[in-house]
């Protein structure tokens, strides 16, 4: 029966009993589901029903009784949307830069020099590399789906945006993000999967240059690394209203299938729920009792992308911008500007849960921890949390957790450890 394996299939995804999924409950408002859990809904019955969706027909499977009903009014036809072509994806791809090319193996590859237009206040800055990392995942689709960014449409002929809803960053204390400099050469060797057609997943290492024989495996080397992970969706109605759908264009399907959602969907709900990735560090100063909360008005033209909405890429400037405020003004041990000028990425994990257009206004909670320092030969370390609302409405828009180390200097080049030692005993 197909109500009973629609409803197998939907326990798998959102981990309730199969007497709780009545006929006609709403997947998401009566059952609880996510958008990205009813993506990973819709992928699995596309695997199991071995047949191939459009982004449309999702409407369908709003309760499995509609599902039902449409499944068996499609099974016996034909899917619509065109196979893959049996072509190697270079034959597919629209005319990219030269310096680009895609490997045998599907990696996209990009030896490039670190200019001033990829540099912040301290070295390479992570704003100007994650529009470079947005670009290339760009160019990565493009090569799959054979037409240029602006014509990735859905069987409705909208257009999609291939929209960022996690990114993490990892480096090391030993390689830090300021560890590159300008005219520094780096090679971005970029991986890129798929999960139905409607989410993205990839990471993109960052590798010394130049580089003669780039390696065939890059997870091996050690090496920095962002991870992307990415949703289509189409603008109903600017940021109020973004809907999720899929392309159409049958070279999508030449990207590599990793089955059921990645984990940074899991990874987003979870920071979602609990308004952090990570707990405080166990034995770190808490320099915010409670969380700071601070507005941020956006400027359009330095803060927005081509579509008007807040460029994913932008977000962590906003962020800086915050958290400078916060570190210089809003703690009872004060950073430095100086302090401020030298802090660098370690790591990041940011869930993108919503956006926002340029009428609206941010309102920030800022948590800020240092790790207490044994001698006065121990880095500065710091681990922050920061919240993001939009104020129309007060919806949840990011939740990004981040650690950073302030480059150059320890705990004994600056005064500020003889005043955090006199706070300590208060």
């Amino acid at each position: 029966m197909i109500e009973e394996k629609l409803r197998q299939l939907f326990t798998q995804v959102v981990k309730l009993p199969e007497a709780r999924i009545k006929s006609g409950a709403h997947v998401m408002d009566d059952l609880g589901a996510d958008s990205l859990q009813f993506l990973d809904y819709i992928h699995r019955v596309e695997k199991d029903f071995g047949i191939t969706l459009k982004g449309s027909d999702s409407d369908h499977f709003a309760t499995l009784k509609k599902a039902a009903a449409f499944l068996e009014k499609r099974l016996p036809k034909t899917p619509e949307v065109a196979a893959a072509p049996a072509v190697a994806v270079s034959q597919a791809a629209p005319a990219t830069r030269q310096s680009m090319w895609l490997d045998e193996q599907g990696f996209l590859h990009y030896p490039t020099e670190i200019g001033m237009p990829m540099t912040g206040r301290n070295n390479l800055g992570e704003t100007p590399l994650l529009k470079l990392i947005g670009d290339l995942r760009w160019q990565h689709i493009s090569m799959f789906s054979g037409v240029p960014s602006r014509l990735l449409a859905d069987d409705t002929g909208e257009r999609l945006y291939a929209t960022f809803f996690y990114v993490e960053v990892n480096f090391s204390e030993a390689t830090p993000m300021a560890a590159f400099g300008e005219n520094d050469q780096i090679h971005i060797v970029s991986s890129l999967k798929s999960s139905g057609g409607s989410v993205l997943d990839g990471n993109h290492w960052l590798l010394r240059g130049p580089i003669t024989a780039p390696p065939k495996d890059p997870s091996q080397c050690g090496a920095p690394h962002f991870r992307t992970s990415n949703i289509f969706v189409k603008m109903l109605q600017g940021a109020q209203w973004l809907k999720k759908s899929k392309p159409c264009q049958p070279g999508m399907e030449l990207i590599p299938d990793m089955g059921a959602s990645p984990d940074s969907a899991d990874l987003c709900r979870e920071a979602d729920q609990n308004n952090a990735f990570e707990a405080q560090p166990a034995g770190w100063l808490l320099l915010t009792p409670k969380p700071v909360e601070v507005y941020y008005d956006i400027v359009p033209d330095r803060d927005l992308n081509g579509a008007g909405l807040l460029y994913f890429a932008n977000y962590p400037q906003i962020l800086d911008i915050v958290e400078r405020q916060v570190l210089e003004q809003h703690l009872p041990v004060p950073f430095e500007p100086g302090l401020v000028d030298q802090r660098t990425v370690i790591k990041r994990q940011t869930a993108y849960l919503s956006n926002a257009s340029q009428t609206d206004r941010l309102r920030l909670q800022v948590t800020v921890a240092v790790e207490d320092p044994a001698t006065p030969q121990e880095p500065i370390r710091l681990w922050l949390n920061y919240v993001m609302w939009r104020c129309s409405d007060d919806r949840k828009m990011m939740v990004s957790t981040t650690r950073k180390l302030v480059t150059g200097m320890t705990w004994g080049d600056t005064p500020m450890l003889e005043r955090l030692k006199d706070w300590k005993k208060r």
